[in-house]
């Protein structure tokens, strides 16, 4: 056996291990980054519920706080729009359409608001104290100011 038929297998092994190694290096800084986003994006929706401002959008389980157009749905996803904070309290308008599924609603909140059409009439008012409590409930998922 000479020292070639050792050393080049041995290489190839070494070689493929490095690029193993340096993939996963890259898929850990990809998933801490994809954590740190989150925790970002969360504490961004935590700072709008503790200090809500007129604009304000929220992506919102709308059946947890109107049936007014949703009746033919059992949960219905989509957003709300502050529209007055007024002292303990703020002023909420829905979308006019609901989503069965929260992707929907989330895709909505991304994307261009201008083309979202709000529901004007129904004026929903919430008191400022619980705001937090329904992030943690589910029935707020994100936001965007």
């Amino acid at each position: 056996m000479n020292l070639k038929s050792i050393f080049l297998p041995t290489l190839m092994v070494a070689a493929l291990l490095a690029g193993c190694q340096k993939q996963t290096a890259t898929q850990a800084a990809a998933s801490e980054t994809t954590a740190s986003s989150q925790q970002t994006a969360a504490a961004n929706v935590d700072a709008m519920l503790a200090n809500p401002q007129v604009g304000d959008v929220f992506a919102a389980k709308l059946s947890s706080f109107s049936t007014i157009g949703f009746e033919d749905q059992t949960v219905s996803y989509g957003l709300m729009k502050v529209v007055a904070v007024e002292g303990d309290k703020i002023i909420v308008i829905t979308e006019n359409a609901a989503w069965d599924e929260p992707a929907g609603m989330l895709d909505d909140l991304r994307n261009n608001l201008d083309t979202i059409e709000w529901d004007e009439e129904e004026r929903i008012p919430l008191p400022r104290s619980i705001l937090p409590e329904l992030k943690t409930k589910g029935d707020i998922f994100d936001g965007r100011r």
